[in-house]
Parts: C-alpha cells; sequence; structure tokens
C-alpha cells in the first residue's frame, strides 16, 4: 500500500504526497513534445504542468499538529490556573469585609470570568489546528491520487513511438498514407492530449485549489481576532471607592460568611479565621486578609485598596503559589 492509500494522519507534509503523485503527469513529459510538433504550437511542460501542480508544495501537516496539541494544553493549563484561583478567593472573599474587600471581589471576578472564556477561545483555536492539517492532507492526498490516475502509456492512438512515426509520415510528401496519418493525428490524438490536458488543469488543480481556500477561510474566521483580541482583559477596570464612573463587570460575589473569634492565648490564626492587617473600612489603604484552613494558609492583600489583589497561598511545602490579579 503507498502514501497515497493510507489513512489520514499518516503523512507530515503536503511535499510527501505530491512526490508520490507526480508519477501521473509523466505522460505530459512524454507526449507534451510529440502534441507540440504535431501543432506547431509551443507547449512548456514546467510552466503548464510541474509549476501548478505545485502550488500545493510547502505544507507541513506535522506543524499544524503540534500546534493543535499545544495550543489545547495551553488551554488546559489556564482553566486549571483559573480553577485554582477562583476556589482560592472563594474561601477568602467569605471572610473578607470592607470597601476594599468589594472593590477586589468585582475585580477578581471579572478577571476570572474573562480567564473562563479565553481558555475555551485557546482551546478552540487548538481543535482548528488540527481539524486544518486533517483536511488539507485529505485534499491534497486526492489531489496527488487524480494526479496519478492521469498516467498511461498510450495517447488514443498508441505509443509514443507509435505517434512520432504518423507525425513523420503526415509531414511527408502528399500522399494517401500522409493524408491518413494527419486525419489519425488531427482527429485522435490532439484530441485526446487535450482532454488529458483540461481534466488536470480543471479536474485536478483548479478544483482542489477552491477547496482549500475554503477550508483556509473557515479556519481564519474560527481564529479571527474579534475572537481572540491581543489584550482580552483589556475591558477590566477596577472599581476605585471614590472614583465614580470608574466601573469594573457584573460580579456575584460569594456570600460572606461570618468570621469566628479566637480564643486567648490561642494561636495568632486560628483554621477558619481571619486576621486583618489593617482596618476594612479605611479606604486607599492596603488592606491584608489570612485564612488558614487545615494545612493550607491563604493570605489576600490589595496593595493600594483599590481592587489589585494579591493572593498568596502556603500549603506547608515551603513552595509559595503567589497570584496577583
Amino acid at each position: 500500500m503507498g502514501l497515497l492509500d493510507e489513512p489520514t494522519g499518516s503523512a507530515s507534509t503536503s511535499d510527501e504526497l505530491l512526490a508520490a503523485g507526480a508519477a501521473g503527469l509523466r505522460f505530459f513529459d512524454v507526449f507534451a513534445p510529440l502534441y507540440s510538433r504535431c501543432t506547431a504550437a509551443p507547449f512548456d511542460v514546467e510552466r503548464e504542468i510541474y509549476g501548478p501542480y505545485r502550488r500545493l508544495a510547502g505544507m507541513d501537516f506535522a506543524a499544524l499538529r503540534r500546534d493543535s496539541g499545544a495550543f489545547q494544553a495551553c488551554g488546559q493549563s489556564l482553566a486549571e490556573s483559573t480553577g485554582v484561583l477562583r476556589n482560592s478567593f472563594v474561601g477568602l472573599a467569605g471572610h473578607w469585609r470592607g470597601q476594599a474587600a468589594s472593590n477586589a471581589t468585582d475585580h477578581v471576578v471579572g478577571v476570572l470570568d474573562i480567564a473562563g472564556l479565553l481558555d475555551e477561545d485557546i482551546s478552540a483555536v487548538g481543535r482548528a489546528c488540527g481539524h486544518l492539517a486533517d483536511a488539507l492532507e485529505e485534499v491534497v492526498r486526492c489531489y496527488a491520487s487524480a494526479a496519478l490516475s492521469l498516467h498511461s502509456p498510450t495517447c488514443a492512438v498508441g505509443s509514443p513511438a507509435l505517434v512520432e512515426s504518423l507525425i513523420e509520415c503526415a509531414g511527408s510528401q502528399a500522399t494517401a498514407a500522409q493524408r491518413i496519418a494527419r486525419q489519425i493525428l488531427d482527429e485522435d490524438f490532439v484530441p485526446a492530449f487535450e482532454e488529458r490536458l483540461r481534466v488536470f488543469r480543471e479536474e485536478v488543480v483548479a478544483r482542489h485549489e477552491d477547496d482549500i481556500r475554503t477550508m483556509w477561510s473557515e479556519f481564519q474566521e474560527a481564529t479571527s481576532v474579534q475572537k481572540l483580541p491581543e489584550n482580552p482583559f483589556a475591558g477590566v477596570g477596577l472599581v476605585l471607592p471614590e472614583a465614580a464612573g470608574v466601573v469594573g463587570p457584573p460580579a456575584v460575589r460569594p456570600a460572606p460568611a461570618k468570621p469566628q473569634q479566637a480564643g486567648d492565648g490561642a494561636d495568632p490564626v486560628q483554621p477558619g479565621t481571619l486576621q486583618p492587617g489593617t482596618d476594612a473600612d479605611r479606604r486607599g489603604e492596603p488592606e491584608t486578609v489570612t485564612i488558614r484552613q487545615d494545612t493550607l494558609t491563604i493570605t489576600a492583600q490589595t496593595p493600594d485598596g483599590a481592587g489589585s489583589v494579591r493572593i498568596t497561598a502556603d500549603d506547608g511545602s515551603g513552595r509559595l503559589q503567589d497570584h496577583i490579579i
């Protein structure tokens, strides 16, 4: 079984498939010079046949598939990171009070909502790359197979040697044999060659190039910049405590839980309790909240009291997970 008979995914580049189909074009190598002699019309095989045939060269299906895997892995990684950050902030939001906490919640929820959409879009681009690689390989394989089918050791009246003999006879002195040879060439050989040339131009080249242009347009639509802007977070603004008109996206805040009080002599930060670093109601000043749950300690700080949030998670392993939003 040759490469052209193998399933989709077996070819790495279009060049491999084109090389497998090029044998069918030898028909033109053999008969085009005879056609040119017979019709007294120049015929450049490189320009008329091989140039158009190679227009589909240079496609790297393997690279597209690698891109597909990379995009989908990136989307999955972003989804996992967003999930960790969302869970960490939900735990903090239930214990946080004050204007800065409210602003931070608006900001963080807006960022997380956009991140959730972004990871879906990135994964979609990855899937589109994979679909494009498979579709292109199928079209080029069909293209090369159609070219291969053009191969024939004869052209209407017979072999190249017979056609050449007829051409020599048709060019001799006017005799009955000369007239018959001329008639055979004009009525059989020339139409047969021109029909095979038409098939190559219209059914092999033009039709498959149209298919590829359609696929490329669909791919561009699926991965357009409108769907994936350069900065997807550009629309997320900070909610400043006293700046009217500066708003972030609407968000549904986690329901706050009532903080527990630490007992006398207890550890400064008990499980399930909050430890505010500053008065939460003092606007425009840094605010810090620390939550300890089992072995996990989570600290959130608004450096400017306006909405930016720094979240640090410590699971006791000595490796801090730091997020700044």
